[in-house]
Protein backbone atom coordinates (compact mmCIF):
# COMPACT_ATOMS: atom_id res chain seq x y z
CA UNK A 1 0.00 0.00 0.00
CA UNK A 2 3.01 2.19 0.62
CA UNK A 3 4.33 2.13 -2.44
CA UNK A 4 1.05 2.59 -3.85
CA UNK A 5 0.76 5.93 -2.18
CA UNK A 6 4.58 6.88 -2.90
CA UNK A 7 3.66 5.72 -6.46
CA UNK A 8 1.07 8.60 -7.19
CA UNK A 9 2.73 11.37 -4.97
CA UNK A 10 5.66 10.89 -7.80
CA UNK A 11 3.25 10.76 -10.75
CA UNK A 12 1.32 13.84 -9.45
CA UNK A 13 5.31 15.17 -9.16
CA UNK A 14 5.78 14.57 -12.33
CA UNK A 15 2.71 15.73 -13.70
CA UNK A 16 3.23 19.29 -12.08
CA UNK A 17 6.39 19.62 -13.15
CA UNK A 18 5.31 19.00 -16.95
CA UNK A 19 2.77 21.71 -16.44
CA UNK A 20 5.51 23.68 -15.00
CA UNK A 21 7.58 23.09 -17.93
CA UNK A 22 4.88 24.04 -20.62
CA UNK A 23 4.31 27.48 -18.84
CA UNK A 24 8.31 27.60 -18.74
CA UNK A 25 8.25 27.29 -22.43
CA UNK A 26 5.24 29.42 -23.45
CA UNK A 27 6.78 32.31 -21.56
CA UNK A 28 10.21 31.90 -23.03
CA UNK A 29 8.46 31.74 -26.68
CA UNK A 30 6.72 35.12 -25.68
CA UNK A 31 9.35 36.60 -24.72
CA UNK A 32 11.54 35.78 -28.06
CA UNK A 33 8.86 36.79 -30.39
CA UNK A 34 7.64 39.83 -28.53
CA UNK A 35 4.57 38.94 -27.98
CA UNK A 36 2.05 39.10 -25.05
CA UNK A 37 -0.79 37.39 -24.29
CA UNK A 38 -4.30 39.06 -22.86
CA UNK A 39 -7.33 37.77 -21.55
CA UNK A 40 -10.01 40.15 -21.17
CA UNK A 41 -13.20 39.55 -19.13
CA UNK A 42 -15.48 42.62 -20.33
CA UNK A 43 -18.12 43.08 -17.58
CA UNK A 44 -15.62 42.68 -14.70
CA UNK A 45 -12.46 44.94 -16.68
CA UNK A 46 -10.09 42.45 -15.68
CA UNK A 47 -7.15 41.98 -18.47
CA UNK A 48 -4.50 39.28 -17.40
CA UNK A 49 -1.55 39.16 -19.32
CA UNK A 50 1.29 36.81 -20.61
CA UNK A 51 4.53 38.70 -21.98
CA UNK A 52 3.59 41.92 -21.05
CA UNK A 53 6.50 42.83 -18.61
CA UNK A 54 9.42 42.09 -21.05
CA UNK A 55 7.14 43.17 -24.42
CA UNK A 56 6.34 46.55 -22.77
CA UNK A 57 8.77 47.82 -19.96
CA UNK A 58 9.59 50.56 -21.64
CA UNK A 59 6.09 51.98 -21.58
CA UNK A 60 5.29 53.94 -18.43
CA UNK A 61 2.24 52.47 -17.95
CA UNK A 62 2.18 48.74 -18.68
CA UNK A 63 1.81 48.05 -15.09
CA UNK A 64 -1.62 49.59 -15.19
CA UNK A 65 -2.42 47.78 -18.29
CA UNK A 66 -4.74 45.38 -15.78
CA UNK A 67 -8.36 46.86 -16.71
CA UNK A 68 -9.61 47.45 -20.10
CA UNK A 69 -10.38 50.99 -19.38
CA UNK A 70 -6.37 51.51 -19.11
CA UNK A 71 -5.85 49.52 -21.98
CA UNK A 72 -8.54 52.06 -24.17
CA UNK A 73 -6.48 54.92 -22.84
CA UNK A 74 -3.22 53.62 -23.92
CA UNK A 75 -4.43 53.24 -27.48
CA UNK A 76 -4.89 55.87 -29.97
CA UNK A 77 -7.69 57.57 -30.81
CA UNK A 78 -8.88 55.34 -34.07
CA UNK A 79 -7.34 52.41 -32.34
CA UNK A 80 -9.54 52.74 -29.11
CA UNK A 81 -12.89 53.99 -31.44
CA UNK A 82 -12.36 50.05 -33.34
CA UNK A 83 -12.18 48.36 -30.54
CA UNK A 84 -15.30 50.13 -28.64
CA UNK A 85 -17.36 49.22 -32.27
CA UNK A 86 -15.58 45.69 -31.88
CA UNK A 87 -16.61 45.53 -28.34
CA UNK A 88 -20.40 46.31 -28.60
CA UNK A 89 -21.28 45.53 -31.95
CA UNK A 90 -24.04 42.58 -30.40
CA UNK A 91 -23.70 41.19 -34.01
CA UNK A 92 -19.97 41.63 -35.46
CA UNK A 93 -20.01 40.12 -39.10
CA UNK A 94 -16.42 38.68 -37.66
CA UNK A 95 -16.15 37.22 -34.59
CA UNK A 96 -11.75 38.49 -34.96
CA UNK A 97 -10.36 41.80 -34.41
CA UNK A 98 -6.94 43.27 -35.56
CA UNK A 99 -5.62 47.08 -35.58
CA UNK A 100 -2.08 48.36 -35.33
CA UNK A 101 -1.55 51.29 -33.28
CA UNK A 102 1.12 53.88 -31.87
CA UNK A 103 2.17 54.24 -28.38
CA UNK A 104 4.86 56.49 -26.97
CA UNK A 105 7.49 54.61 -24.58
CA UNK A 106 9.59 56.46 -22.57
CA UNK A 107 12.21 56.87 -25.69
CA UNK A 108 10.91 56.51 -28.76
CA UNK A 109 6.80 55.93 -30.56
CA UNK A 110 6.18 52.08 -31.03
CA UNK A 111 3.86 50.55 -33.37
CA UNK A 112 1.86 47.28 -31.71
CA UNK A 113 -0.80 45.17 -33.46
CA UNK A 114 -3.33 43.39 -31.39
CA UNK A 115 -5.27 40.35 -32.91
CA UNK A 116 -7.83 39.39 -31.04
CA UNK A 117 -11.08 37.60 -30.73
CA UNK A 118 -14.78 38.31 -29.19
CA UNK A 119 -16.34 35.53 -26.91
CA UNK A 120 -19.64 36.50 -26.70
CA UNK A 121 -21.91 35.40 -23.34
CA UNK A 122 -25.31 33.84 -23.69
CA UNK A 123 -26.96 37.38 -24.29
CA UNK A 124 -24.50 38.00 -27.38
CA UNK A 125 -23.04 40.92 -25.65
CA UNK A 126 -19.28 40.74 -25.41
CA UNK A 127 -18.31 38.29 -22.63
CA UNK A 128 -14.53 38.36 -22.86
CA UNK A 129 -12.01 39.63 -25.62
CA UNK A 130 -8.90 36.88 -26.50
CA UNK A 131 -5.56 37.88 -28.20
CA UNK A 132 -2.30 38.75 -28.07
CA UNK A 133 -0.61 42.41 -28.64
CA UNK A 134 2.88 42.21 -30.69
CA UNK A 135 5.19 44.92 -31.21
CA UNK A 136 5.56 45.67 -35.47
CA UNK A 137 8.03 48.79 -35.20
CA UNK A 138 10.91 47.75 -37.30
CA UNK A 139 13.96 48.39 -34.68
CA UNK A 140 16.13 49.70 -38.17
CA UNK A 141 13.96 52.45 -39.08
CA UNK A 142 13.45 53.69 -35.37
CA UNK A 143 17.37 53.36 -34.61
CA UNK A 144 17.42 50.75 -32.15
Amino acid sequence: MRGHILQNALKDHLETLGQSSDAERLRLALIGAKVAVFDWTVGDDVIVWDGAEALLHNHPNHERLQTGQAFRNWLGQEARARLHTFIDDPTPFDPAFTVEFEALSRTRPEWFEICAVRLPGADGRTERVTGMLRAITDPEIVGI
